[in-house]
């Protein structure tokens, strides 16, 4: 979904959920400390 197409709430949750994957992946921690 391009930025038009999705509603704001929804193009949270997405990302939200994508930097919980990330964070919950074996190298999360050097991700969160990196940003």
């Amino acid at each position: 979904a391009t930025l038009y197409d999705a509603p704001v709430d929804e193009l949270i949750d997405e990302l939200a959920a994508d930097l919980e994957t990330r964070l919950d992946e074996p190298d999360g921690a050097n991700y969160s400390k990196t940003v």
